[in-house]
């Protein structure tokens, strides 16, 4: 009798655990089945509370979190590391215009020959 009620209290524990854990399941289920419906809906909840900070506060922040002068050593020069190479300045320029049309058209044209085979 001892073996049986053992096994009895052990499937109440895994349901009590199965219950704890429906909504955890769900919401990975939801998440998975469609990942911008599940974000969309996330970031459309109603915010709870109000959040207020003074200006002053605020900009005294974000001085003190990002600005320049915040870390006396930063303008202090980085020891010489051994073995640290620096790679030679690029021979050629960067090309930084807009594509032709014929260079557009030659990349669709191979795209196209690769699609087909």
């Amino acid at each position: 009798m001892a073996r049986f009620e053992g096994v009895v209290f052990s499937l109440k524990q895994v349901g009590i655990c199965q219950k704890k854990t429906k909504p955890e399941r769900e919401t990975h289920e939801n998440f998975f089945k469609d990942q911008f419906q599940f974000a969309k809906q996330l970031f459309q909840q109603l915010r709870s509370g109000i959040l207020t900070v003074h200006k002053k506060k605020l900009e005294t922040h974000r001085c003190k979190t990002y600005s320049d002068h915040s870390d006396p050593e930063r303008e202090k020069r980085l020891e010489d590391i051994d073995g640290l190479v620096w790679p030679s300045a690029p021979g050629v320029k960067f090309n930084n215009k807009p594509p032709t049309l014929n260079e557009v058209n030659s990349v669709v044209e191979k795209a196209r020959g690769k699609f087909w085979h």
